[in-house]
């Protein structure tokens, strides 16, 4: 008999399988089409939806093996926050598709709950296979610095955010209030391609306040303040790093004007990058 493919496309660009090792995966469709042809996110990482055993889920790519079973036992673990995953396969993750209200607008909610995961506990989690930092900002930065000229006067700057000394915990650098679902069990999170564990819980605040209206990120800021201070050396510390994170991502997306002004910026104004998050002096 012969092997059937994992893939077959048809017009429209709509992806479907015909057959997959764990079982049936079928009605298999990219899951944002609005950004082309291609199966990865913004992240770099494969998304797509479908169904396994009859099931609706969303089948996304970790960081690699490690980080799919970090993720896997997170889910597990910590199930009031996260959906389910039902296996996983290589770096795929086949996690339950959650139905519930999208996304929340109650901004003290989402500086609570962020604020709580990084509490989780952790000590029972296999290591992660990715760190936010190492794999995924700082890569992003040095292509981009490396093409812009000197890359080796940054070195520093890239130890100081490498080196912070500080408690370990839960990262999870896409908690925006989108990705927060209303379930009649509770608050679920989703997209959890970049789940690891690390050092500055601030940056993980940054990334959710990018993502909110401008007038709406005073009233974040008052909350997440309140509910996880920082420490001076942190809020420095993740001024350096969300520079790293905004020069790569600019880098990706073809604006190397911005890339440029902002590799000057690192050097001469490092806080700009929070202050553009109108993040409160302390």
């Amino acid at each position: 008999m012969p092997k059937r493919s994992f893939w077959s496309l048809k017009r429209g660009d709509e992806a479907r399988t015909t057959g997959q090792s764990l079982g049936q995966l079928t009605e298999l469709v990219r899951s944002r089409p609005e950004q082309g042809k291609f199966l990865r996110n913004k992240a770099g990482r494969g998304v797509v939806t479908g169904r396994l055993e009859g099931r609706k889920v969303k089948v996304y790519q970790a960081f690699g093996f490690e980080h799919a079973a970090f993720i896997a036992a997170l889910s597990e673990m910590h199930a009031k926050f996260f959906p389910k995953v039902l296996t996983t396969s290589g770096r795929w993750v086949f996690a339950e598709w959650v139905e519930g209200k999208d996304g929340t607008r109650d901004i003290p909610e989402c500086a609570r709950i962020l604020a709580e995961v990084h509490k989780l506990d952790t000590a029972e989690l296999p290591q992660p296979g990715f760190d936010y930092l190492g794999d995924y900002i700082i890569p992003r930065f040095r292509d981009a610095a490396c093409l812009g000229g000197d890359a080796a006067r940054f070195d520093d700057i890239i130890a100081r955010v490498k080196n912070f000394d500080a408690k370990s915990r839960f990262s999870h650098p896409d908690l925006t209030p989108a990705n927060v679902i209303q379930t009649e069990a509770g608050a679920i999170i989703i997209d959890n391609e970049l789940v690891s564990i690390g050092t500055l819980p601030l940056l993980d605040a940054c990334n959710c306040v990018k993502n909110l209206r401008r007038q709406e990120r005073p009233e974040f800021w008052s909350h997440w303040i309140t509910l996880s201070p920082p420490s001076e050396k942190e809020v420095h510390v993740t001024a350096l790093a969300w520079m790293l994170r905004e020069i790569g991502s600019r880098f990706i997306t073809g604006d190397f004007n911005g890339c440029h002004d902002l590799l000057q910026k690192l050097e001469t104004d490092p806080m700009f990058g929070l202050q553009d998050l109108t993040f409160p002096e302390l």
